[in-house]
């Protein structure tokens, strides 16, 4: 099916199926992330509930339950997962 796809011969069938093993592999993508990123956040939060995705852009969902006196922690948290990933990841938080 590939080799159809990249040169305009595919089948419907065929389309649907990169289709599918595309969603596929961004939603293990997407869990793969989700799972680095809670790794560093979870100790600093009360709550997590992880989120589906609103766009194909957008990787990782998640709502944080914290203490407002734990807000600084979790603002250092929010960077130090941030730090591991490059300038094409945007991170963003509020609340």
């Amino acid at each position: 099916a590939g080799a159809a796809v990249a040169s305009g011969t595919a089948s419907r069938d065929e389309m649907i199926e990169v289709g599918r093993l595309f969603e596929q592999l961004l939603g293990r993508e997407r869990d793969e992330h989700a799972e680095k990123i809670l790794r560093v956040l979870a100790p600093a939060c009360k709550e997590t509930d992880l989120q589906p995705a609103r766009s194909e852009k957008e990787l990782v969902r998640l709502n944080c339950l914290i203490d407002r006196e734990h807000e600084a922690s979790f603002s250092a948290a929010v960077h130090r997962a941030a730090e591991s990933y490059s300038e094409d990841y945007v991170f963003n938080f509020s609340g």
